[in-house]
């Protein structure tokens, strides 16, 4: 890995400003697009100007265009913001495991997965999110897992003392 500087103080906000008034060519409509007022987003890409220590844009009476170093810096600006998204993605998913959902239909035989599974890790399989509820297969079920390739069931509340029933 190429050695870094110690300190880099480069404000992602304003390098997205810049891409957006590099695709749109006019500061008016990045504006817009970036919903801020146009002073605004003059004075963002004068900061990253400043911290770059290079000018990036010129404004022409038609719009702007990209200076020689705006023009080698926009592809490297574009890859930031790629590797940035990329960073906060894999961050997110590292923070929150997978899980997988096993569901099952009457009559299909899933221990072989489920072992397996409970061989993969320890907390890999829980209880239902709502364990007042319980699985019924649907009453004519049999004759429609026949018919039809789709696999139908119903939940209902279990009663909650012995004596009471729940229709």
């Amino acid at each position: 890995m190429p050695d870094l500087p110690t300190a880099v103080d480069l404000d992602l906000r304003l390098v997205h400003s810049f891409t957006v008034i590099a695709e749109h060519r006019h500061f008016g409509r990045a504006a817009e697009a970036l919903h801020i007022t146009q002073p605004s987003l003059s004075r963002e890409i004068h900061r990253l100007e400043q911290q770059l220590g290079a000018r990036l844009l010129d404004r022409t009476p038609r719009g702007s265009r990209l200076t020689e170093a705006g023009q080698v810096f926009l592809p490297q600006a574009e890859a930031l913001l790629r590797a940035a998204a990329e960073a906060i993605a894999r961050a997110k998913a590292a923070a929150q495991p997978s899980r997988v959902t096993v569901g099952y239909t009457a009559g299909l035989i899933v221990a072989p997965a489920v072992r397996e599974m409970r061989r993969a890790g320890r907390g890999c399989l829980r209880r239902p999110q709502h364990p007042g509820l319980a699985p019924r297969p649907h009453l004519d079920s049999a004759r429609r897992r026949r018919s039809s390739p789709r696999r139908t069931g119903h939940a209902r509340r279990r009663p909650q003392s012995p004596g009471r029933r729940v229709p």
